[in-house]
């Protein structure tokens, strides 16, 4: 009787030991559920406090609840401002954060030879490119012809230049330069003639194209002409920026004379790191636009001129200003070192721009020799193309298209004013 008395207390005390053993077992479970279903709900595996610090809008270091190789991924992503906003603390702006109080500055520079601009080249830019670009300011630089003959560039007519002038209209910041021949001479006389006497180690010429079939005897002098227009807008363009004590972060540099067949729009895949060419007419590249971030269109636009020394000495024979080559081996490359990428050049997938012809012809075949697959799929094939020309018109042409050698189709879209004068029986390939 005695032992079974001693041992109900020590029974007592187990049986209140396995109780709170159970109350402990309980609370645990009851934890790690909660930890659970927060995982399950918000995707963290933080615990609640520190969750809620994060959903409520408390101030912790919104970087501390991501592993440490995200930030890196949101730091080279274009961020939204729905998400800027969301780690913002509530007393500062979107504005002021993402600027600095800084404005941040665009400018389109047009170079080259306005040659059908009030009836082509400015209703395409209305279309597809001042609408997408309302805050740059824009540049020209364009030289003062009459008439330009038959050949390589077209059927030839009459030129008015002045026409350019019309971009007053349409935009608030406009700055002009314009040239004569004579004064383009004047400047770039001692280059031409460079051009056409230097000769190599084995007595060819250094600078001029020899080995290009497709040279003419003014191809030399319309490339340089071509780099004097780019260097002399870009030019105007830092002359202006220093008076208003401002500074462009991005520029896009467009040639006066195509017609913009899809929008150009200066936020479209270019970073801070990274400039867009288009990608079409690649012979080996496309020289005909670029745009992106300062430091690479600058080299792009206002260093031809200091480095063609040293290009025609250290590479192929032959090729000298090539404008195409010269790009590939030695105006790409310093694009890329001075903006710290490798692939810092990126063909843009889809934009496509014809060239405006002075007789008020488009040619609808530029963007479909040497070209990305993505380009041809966007356009459609020239029936599309001259559909979308009229579009842009807001009129229509003399259709169907016609061909004017085996490599241009062109499409005539002549001002109501001078096709009413023109007679279907014409033969437009007549020159």
């Amino acid at each position: 009787m005695m032992a079974n008395a001693e041992l109900k207390p020590r029974r007592r005390l187990a049986v209140t030991l396995l109780l709170l053993l159970s109350i402990a077992v309980t609370s645990l479970v009851l934890s790690n559920s909660l930890w659970i279903s927060i995982d399950m709900v918000t995707g963290s595996s933080f615990p609640a406090d520190v969750v809620a610090d994060e959903i409520y809008g408390n101030e912790s270091n919104v970087t501390e609840l991501m592993p440490a190789n995200e930030s890196v991924v949101i730091d080279n992503l274009p961020i939204k401002e729905s998400v800027v906003a969301d780690a913002l603390p509530a007393n500062e702006s979107v504005t002021e954060s993402s600027s600095n109080n800084e404005q941040k500055h665009c400018a389109l520079l047009f170079f080259g030879l306005p040659r059908a601009f009030e009836s082509l080249t400015l209703p395409s830019l209305r279309k597809n490119v001042l609408p997408y670009n309302k805050d740059c300011h824009i540049y020209v630089h364009f030289y003062q012809k009459e008439r330009e003959a038959a050949g390589r560039s077209g059927r030839g007519g009459d030129i008015h230049s002045d026409e350019i002038y019309q971009l007053k209209q349409y935009v608030e910041k406009v700055h002009f330069l314009e040239e004569s021949e004579a004064q383009f001479l004047k400047k770039r006389g001692d280059m031409l003639r460079k051009i056409r006497t230097t000769t190599d180690d084995n007595g060819n010429l250094l600078y001029m194209p020899w080995k290009e079939k497709s040279f003419g005897k003014d191809s030399a002098t319309n490339i340089i002409k071509m780099w004097h227009s780019i260097e002399s807008v870009w030019n105007l363009a830092e002359e202006h920026a220093q008076k208003e004590g401002i500074r462009y972060e991005t520029i896009a540099v467009l040639r006066s004379d195509v017609f913009f067949l899809t929008p150009v729009r200066l936020k479209e895949f270019a970073t801070s790191d990274t400039v867009v060419v288009p990608g079409f007419a690649k012979f080996p590249v496309n020289d005909r636009m670029i745009y992106g971030p300062y430091e690479g269109v600058k080299i792009w636009a206002a260093e031809r001129f200091s480095r063609v020394d040293e290009h025609v000495r250290t590479n192929e024979e032959g090729y000298g200003i090539h404008d195409e080559r010269l790009l590939n081996r030695t105006i790409f490359p310093a694009i890329r070192e001075a903006l710290q990428n490798d692939k810092a050049i990126v063909e843009h997938p889809t934009m496509c721009f014809l060239r405006a012809r002075v007789d008020e012809s488009v040619w609808l075949n530029d963007c479909d020799r040497s070209v990305l697959p993505s380009v041809t799929k966007a356009i459609g094939d020239l029936n599309d193309i001259a559909v979308s020309v009229e579009t842009a018109l807001g009129r229509s042409c003399e259709g169907p298209p016609k061909e004017y050698n085996k490599q241009v189709t062109y499409l005539n879209c002549p001002r109501p004013s001078i096709q009413d004068k023109v007679t279907p029986t014409n033969s437009s390939l007549d020159h």
